[in-house]
């Protein structure tokens, strides 16, 4: 459990999964919390709930992730 201040740039050794209890405010955000996983060449998995309040940006970010070519289910 941390916040988004400490998932900012600390490397959690080995931490393979995140679980986003709550929608980031940003893509930035959300960027920074699942960087914790697969660090180092290492896979990692991250799980995200979230709102109907929250779909604009899961939209946004959904968008983002297949540009970039993680699989989106």
């Amino acid at each position: 459990i941390t916040t988004d201040i400490i998932a900012r740039g600390i490397d959690f050794k080995n931490t393979n999964l995140v679980i986003n209890y709550d929608f980031p405010n940003s893509i930035l955000t959300y960027i920074h919390r699942v960087g914790r996983t697969g660090r180092a060449d290492r896979n990692g998995c991250a799980v995200t709930l979230f709102t109907d309040e929250d779909k604009p940006v899961v939209r946004s970010l959904a968008n983002l992730l297949k540009v970039s070519g993680c699989p989106v289910p």
